[in-house]
């Protein structure tokens, strides 16, 4: 084991890693389905929709991480448009209790 690899099996499991068991995932499913057809209406993709959601909430400032300048460019889609009031409420509606 590396150095680095000791450090990060030191660091406790988030709250959010439970997203990346098979429970987890079959859990939000409805979440990204509802992504996907608000997404498909926009010709948007899932991480556009949710980042738009996170600026809507007016009190978020989502920080979207990009390695190259196609992933830049995919987060900028997030902006320019608007999710309209009954998606807005589509998505809290389906996100709540997860």
């Amino acid at each position: 084991m590396t150095l680095h690899q000791s450090r990060l099996a030191a660091i406790p499991p988030s709250k959010n890693a439970r997203w990346h068991s098979k429970e987890g995932l079959k859990k939000i499913e409805p979440l990204i389905q509802t992504l996907k057809e608000i997404g498909a209406a926009h010709d948007k993709t899932v991480a556009q929709v949710s980042l738009n959601w996170l600026v809507m909430q007016g009190n978020v400032i989502p920080i979207p991480g990009a390695k190259n300048a196609k992933q830049a460019e995919q987060n900028a889609g997030a902006l320019g448009w608007s999710l309209n009031s009954e998606e807005l409420e589509q998505i809290a509606m389906v996100s709540r209790g997860l």
